[in-house]
């Protein structure tokens, strides 16, 4: 392997490698997000209790917890 060929790869990987924490960051954050939303809707369900609200707090649940798993997923395959 020549060096030209070498330095290639080192910035190819270099590259990777930030565009894999780019978006392992932007799974955290979207994660938060999905907590804050969480939040509000049980500050909704507070305020506004309707026949419908368990289904929201179902959703939005079922919705954090997927996102969670995909972050986990995510950090362990980098």
């Amino acid at each position: 392997m020549s060096l030209d060929q070498l330095i290639g790869f080192t910035n190819l990987f270099t590259f990777w490698a930030f565009v894999k924490l780019f978006f392992l960051v932007l799974l955290f954050f979207y994660f938060v997000l999905s907590l804050v939303i969480a939040r509000q809707v049980d500050l909704m369900n507070q305020v506004l209790g309707t026949n419908i609200s368990p289904f929201i707090r179902l959703v939005v649940i079922v919705h954090s917890v997927a996102v969670a798993i995909l972050f986990l997923l995510a950090f362990a395959l980098v």
